[in-house]
């Protein structure tokens, strides 16, 4: 059962329990309790989560990785709420990823044919308890195999390296947030930003070409102008792309945000 489940279902079972009482006639008005329930009901559940687990437990905890298991390509479905996250390569041979585990993250993974499948489900890095000794979800992926991925993102912090990954396609979805990426210097990966208020930042190597395509108007616009001259509209474009072994395409899409793409 996923932490996050088990929370809001015992929300529902006290909210529940109050409209019982309003019922009743035992209280006037259930809404002047809400709120006051709700911050009760999350201070209990990190005291809990610090006083039932022992600590040993939790700091052997704290590392973990996932074999590739003979996989021929990683599919990462990453769903996170709030705080920091750092991604980048460095994975040990044979492993399709590593990183630091808290309390407030579930995950698990499954072959489906060729590809492992992992599912991440990570909660606030900055709640004590819940998230990673030092505040921020840290994970290192193979360059073993092409990786995938699809990110569902609140208000984060989010710091991707691949310079040393095969990525080949890279999608997220995210609100009030600062993205910065660096990009893999071979490959054709793909890569589709849907974004708030958000900061994106992207790094793309030399002898990369790249398309940029950016929807949604952006307050602010940096694209280098000799690499990826624009062409129409919001469209920028590398001039060798068309004929490039190796080339980025990228979606921007969302409303004001600041971007930038440069070497």
């Amino acid at each position: 059962m996923r932490n996050s489940n088990l929370f809001w279902g015992l929300i529902l079972i006290a909210v529940g329990g109050l409209f019982a009482l309003q019922a009743m006639g035992l209280i006037d008005n259930v809404t002047g309790f809400l709120w006051p329930l709700f911050l009760i009901a999350a201070g209990a559940w990190i005291l809990l989560g610090a006083f039932l687990r022992p600590r040993a437990e939790f700091r052997e905890s704290e590392a973990f990785s996932i074999d590739l298991q003979g996989a021929q390509k990683v599919e990462f479905d990453f769903d996170h709420g709030a705080g920091q996250v750092q991604i980048s390569g460095g994975a040990p041979s044979g492993v399709a990823v590593t990183g630091i585990k808290g309390m407030g993250m579930d995950m698990n993974s499954q072959l489906k044919g060729d590809a492992l499948v992992v599912d991440v489900d990570a909660g606030p890095s900055f709640i004590p308890f819940l998230g990673p000794e030092g505040g921020m979800w840290q994970f290192k992926l193979t360059n073993e195999v092409p990786v995938s991925f699809d990110i569902d993102a609140g208000a984060t912090s989010m710091s991707f390296d691949f310079s040393q990954v095969k990525l080949s396609r890279f999608k997220m979805d995210t609100g009030a947030s600062s993205t910065s990426m660096i990009l893999p210097a071979e490959g054709q990966p793909y890569i589709e930003i849907e974004s708030g208020a958000a900061s994106i930042d992207i790094t793309v190597p030399a002898g990369m070409a790249a398309r940029v395509r950016v929807e949604g108007g952006a307050s602010s616009l940096s694209i280098d102008p000799v690499r990826f001259p624009q062409v129409s509209g919001g469209l920028y474009q590398s001039p060798d792309y068309d004929s490039a072994l190796n080339r980025a395409d990228l979606r921007l899409e969302g409303g004001a945000n600041s971007v930038s793409i440069h070497s």
